[in-house]
């Protein structure tokens, strides 16, 4: 096989049920120069055998013992031979322009690393809300507030060496290594956004981002890490309480989904003490979900 264009990071883990669909929304881009490179991250059901019956020249299957999804983007990284990398879980799906668009756009734009926006659908596919990703206009802290971060990093397309100015995963957090990276890319000034959903992001039981106290200790952990950092911008470092309001309301709002409110009020009530902005996030709760709702209508 030539070179290819772009390198396509697959990590999986215990994925069978999905990965063969998510690999085919990569197989069936139209932007065709690329390379697929499943990283099968010590899983115990058949990830590894249906990764290695995929019949296309452009798949390579990487097997490592169990480290991570941190652990196992990075392998893709070193691994990669593109010029772009683009990353994509092994449970969601991209739409067949995604990458045509999205190097299109870094083209015009002269951008180095962008995401998009996405649908986000149920295991049949459905379309459930749409995720928006409108333009930065401060990207440090409009990340650090987790505002317009649909999907990241399913949705993102980087040129490989932005990498070596920005570092790779961080392999010591167990979740939230996603928005670390987000962080930092965004205080590199390297992230751009396009609105477009090129993207599906699924929702299910599996989802990572569904168990609240495994988010606790890497969240508080990156904020502290960054506002240590003497060379922080004196304008991220005035909006500390705001950044950990944000943060505690994200807890509070992942304890209600889990039905756990006690813990829910307990994080509800660090984040008004921490900045009253938290209470407009609190109270806008129901008009979001009812955008939901009808963007999913809309839709169908």
């Amino acid at each position: 096989m030539s070179t290819p264009n772009v390198s396509v990071v697959v990590p999986a883990y215990n994925a069978a049920a999905t990965l063969v669909a998510t690999v085919q929304s990569v197989l069936d881009q139209t932007f065709t120069e690329l390379e697929v490179l499943i990283v099968d991250d010590g899983s115990s059901d058949q990830t590894y055998s249906l990764a290695r019956s995929l019949d296309d020249g452009r798949v390579e299957v990487i097997q490592q013992e169990n480290r991570g999804v941190a652990a196992a983007r990075n392998t893709g990284i070193k691994e990669a031979r593109g010029n772009y990398i683009a990353f994509l879980d092994a449970d969601d799906l991209w739409y067949p322009k995604k990458l045509e668009q999205q190097l299109a756009f870094m083209e015009r734009e002269d951008a180095r690393a962008t995401q998009t926006a996405v649908w986000y659908v149920d295991d049949g596919l459905e379309p459930l809300y749409f995720g928006a990703c409108p333009h930065f206009r401060d990207p440090l802290l409009e990340v650090l507030l987790f505002k317009h971060l649909p999907a990241f990093p399913s949705t993102l397309v980087s040129e490989r060496r932005v990498f070596d100015k920005v570092g790779l995963f961080d392999e010591s957090l167990p979740i939230l290594e996603d928005w670390e990276l987000a962080v930092r890319l965004a205080r590199h000034g390297e992230l751009r956004n396009m609105n477009e959903p090129l993207t599906m992001y699924r929702i299910h039981p599996g989802n990572r981002s569904r168990d609240l106290q495994l988010h606790i200790a890497p969240g508080l952990q990156t904020l502290e890490r960054l506002f240590s950092d003497p060379q922080l911008p004196t304008r991220i470092r005035k909006d500390r309480a705001r950044i950990y309001a944000a943060m505690f309301t994200m807890f509070s709002g992942g304890a209600l989904r889990a039905g756990e409110y006690g813990q829910c009020i307990k994080w509800a009530f660090r984040a008004l003490r921490s900045h009253p902005s938290s209470l407009r996030h609190m109270v806008g709760l129901p008009g979001r979900r009812m955008r939901r709702r009808v963007s999913k209508l809309v839709a169908r």
